[in-house]
């Protein structure tokens, strides 16, 4: 007796609200679209077909990309900063006080 099973595909993941807003805050964060694709369990191509039929989706995105930029540049200046302590630019001159102000607190 022969059994026949039938190759069902199960239906392909689908984008919700909820994955497009954690993919967002993922891409973010590192700025990476294959990484925050995967968070979600989405490929990278349907992230980007995604971005291509929806204006908010893409402008979020944009949004998203910027912010990763930015903390890029914040992480990199950190790293580059000396420690206070050991700054060797000078200090700006105390402002002396005014009359009023309240002194020893």
């Amino acid at each position: 007796m022969t059994q026949h099973t039938s190759h069902q595909t199960a239906p392909a993941p689908r984008w919700t609200g909820a994955k497009a807003t954690t993919f967002l805050k993922e891409l973010a964060v590192h700025g990476n679209v294959s990484r925050a694709a995967r968070t979600v369990g989405m490929s990278r191509k349907s992230a980007y077909r995604l971005r291509a039929r929806a204006p908010t989706f893409a402008q979020g995105w944009n949004m998203a990309m910027a912010d990763a930029a930015m903390m890029r540049e914040v992480e990199r200046l950190r790293a580059h900063a000396p420690h206070p302590l050991l700054d060797p630019r000078p200090l700006p001159p105390a402002r002396p006080p005014k009359q009023g102000d309240r002194q020893g607190l």
